[in-house]
């Protein structure tokens, strides 16, 4: 029940500025399974995607650009399939499991699935699914917004909060109060780019160095973790 099937479509363009969405591979894969269960789960690009290839590969390929590294050739090419969207879902989930290492295979699932996007190709995806797209299109942004919010809670429960973050918004400095000792603490950036802050004696830290925008604080004490927004302007 926890595996994923990954469909595969054509990634969007930029052009002229405007983000043009692009439809479903021709050669992806349409359910329902034999027992009618909906089937791919999710879509996620899988045509002309460049990646790494393995230095050994003998067959003829045009690499899209070439990395030396200690006097052997590392090549990078465009591939389509299958083959490459589900890896791309697969780094997705590591980002995910960065974010929160307590997901479990479910909840990682469900995550994708719920946070999955509809365009005009893929029409509006009810709950049930659709045959062709699954849930809809990968959206790995707000799985990771997603997997980090769940830091500290348990899977169908919410807790009441004992920690609060003041000034919110804030420029230069961040107070914590907490009912309970704080272990750690560390922000992380909307896109997924954490960076540790240690707390002082008295639990504050600053914040001068960051760019303006909306993080995420997570903050773990002795018996779990919580995450809050700040926002500093």
């Amino acid at each position: 029940e926890a595996a994923i099937s990954v469909g595969a479509y054509a990634s969007g363009l930029f052009i002229n500025g405007e983000y043009i969405p692009q439809n479903l591979a021709n050669f992806s894969s349409i359910g329902p399974t034999i027992d009618e269960r909906i089937k791919p789960d999710i879509s996620a690009p899988g045509v002309n995607i460049a990646s790494s290839i393995s230095s050994f590969t003998d067959g003829n390929y045009t690499p899209v650009t070439t990395v030396s590294f200690e006097g052997r050739d590392y090549g990078f090419v465009r591939f389509s399939g299958t083959s490459m969207s589900s890896p791309m879902v697969t780094g997705i989930v590591a980002l995910m499991l960065e974010a929160n290492p307590s997901l479990t295979p479910e909840m990682v699932k469900d995550i994708l699935m719920e946070t999955a996007r509809n365009d005009v190709y893929t029409g509006e995806i009810g709950p049930e699914g659709d045959v062709k797209w699954g849930a809809g299109k990968v959206h790995a942004y707000q799985a990771v917004l997603r997997a980090l919010e769940l830091v500290g809670l348990d899977e169908n429960e919410q807790v009441e909060s004992n920690i609060n973050l003041f000034p919110n918004p804030a420029s230069h400095t961040v107070f914590v109060e907490s009912n309970e000792p704080i272990i750690r603490l560390w922000l992380a950036s909307t896109d997924g780019n954490f960076q540790r802050i240690a707390l002082t004696s008295n639990s504050y830290f600053g914040i001068d160095h960051l760019p303006a925008g909306v993080y995420l604080v997570v903050i773990e004490t002795k018996g779990r973790k919580e995450v809050k927004k700040i926002v500093v302007n």
